[in-house]
């Protein structure tokens, strides 16, 4: 995978299951970013919309260079 950092740098990233492998997300923001995932797809009856809305959120709450990285993300 390859994601493109906000100063513009290309992060590689080729290895799955490292032991000492970090999180795109920090760990103190991975919990209430779930949470928010989870109330949006309660509160919308189409759980795929309530995804992409939760997801938009968190791009506007953590700013620049989110957008490069959730093209990235799977959908499911």
């Amino acid at each position: 995978m390859k994601i493109r950092c906000a100063c513009g740098a290309t992060i590689h990233d080729g290895a799955d299951a490292l032991p000492n492998k970090a999180h795109v997300v920090a760990d103190r923001d991975l919990f209430p970013y779930l949470e928010r995932v989870d109330a949006a797809i309660e509160a919308q009856g189409d759980p795929e919309r309530a995804v992409q809305a939760a997801r938009r959120a968190w791009a506007r709450a953590y700013g620049v260079g989110i957008r490069d990285l959730w093209a990235a993300l799977p959908d499911r």
